[in-house]
């Protein structure tokens, strides 16, 4: 991912988080399943 994306898809409803945004996942303390995407995602495995 750009770096210049970072901003637009943080904020961005997505449906790996169930509709929730990336910034709302970690406001309600579930980094975890961030790290989880970024993890499938450099692997191959489906998000």
């Amino acid at each position: 991912m750009e770096t210049d994306y970072v901003g637009e898809w943080i904020k961005t409803p997505n449906e790996a988080f169930d509709g929730s945004t990336p910034l709302q996942v970690i406001e309600r303390g579930e980094v975890d399943r961030i790290w989880r995407m970024i993890y499938r995602l450099e692997t191959g495995e489906p998000v």
